[in-house]
């Protein structure tokens, strides 16, 4: 991202402690690949996440262990800012047009007003929220949920933006854990770890077609600009060798 008058562009990276100690956000510049100075941002563990507004004025970082998420200006690459979002915020998205963020929590899934940076009430869905995705159009945010018995099903809750309105839940595979929407905002696609699955849903009408097969536990799901192709990136236990399976999306059919 760029910032105003900065002349470099610089990307972002969550340093997690892995004894449970404070964690950092490291600024890197892409002109001379230099980490800059460590940001502390507080307790961080390897599910919490970061999302950048569209201005690439802040940057905000879940903090899983303290039930709060930072606010950081990348002017100063300071953080100024601890909001309390409600026990165990994991991933965070954020609205095209910067106004809202959206995370989710062990208590539901908590928006974030950006212009305040004030939280609001939480919005109850079924099962637990863990990943999130926002529509281009920015009126709908899709929450991937993890069912609390093992081998059960998760869902996929769309969200209204303007009411902060939670609408039905979407059955998809089991343990739901990534989420991503295509470009053109017709299709979502979700990441189903323990199904090996990947569940495309059709916007309009909120329906869920036929799981497509991927690897072993899919974990983390990134689409191509143009929409057509959809990665999906296995999770590697043991150190062993990890794997990403290209999917041909609906879009180019």
């Amino acid at each position: 991202m760029t910032e105003g008058c900065w002349p470099q562009a610089r990307i972002y990276v969550l340093d997690w402690h892995p004894l449970g100690g404070p964690g950092a956000l490291i600024p890197i510049r892409t002109a001379t690949n230099r980490a800059l100075p460590p940001i502390k941002v507080g307790l961080v563990d390897d599910e919490d996440t970061i999302a950048i507004t569209p201005d690439g004025r802040t940057v905000y970082v879940t903090n899983f262990d303290s039930g709060r998420v930072t606010a950081v200006r990348t002017a100063t690459n300071r953080a100024f800012k601890h909001i309390k979002v409600g026990s165990g915020p994991n991933q965070i998205a954020i609205t095209p047009d910067g106004s809202m963020a959206y995370v989710t929590t062990d208590d539901g899934v908590t928006p974030i007003r950006l212009a305040t940076n004030k939280a609001l009430r939480p919005i109850k869905i079924k099962n637990r929220p863990f990943a999130a995705a926002i529509t281009p159009d920015g009126r709908t945010a899709y929450v991937a949920a993890i069912a609390p018995r093992y081998g059960v099903p998760g869902t996929v809750t769309p969200i209204q933006v303007a009411t902060n309105t939670a609408l039905k839940p979407i059955t998809v595979g089991r343990a739901p854990d990534a989420i991503a929407v295509s470009p053109d905002g017709r299709m979502a696609y979700v990441a189903n770890n323990d199904s090996n699955t990947v569940t495309p849903i059709k916007i309009a009408g909120n329906k869920a077609l036929k799981p497509v097969k991927v690897g072993k536990q899919p974990s983390a799901l990134v689409l191509t600009p143009d929409g057509r192709t959809l990665y999906a990136v296995d999770y590697t236990a043991d150190d062993g060798p990890g794997f990403v399976t290209p999917v041909r999306t609906c879009v180019a059919r």
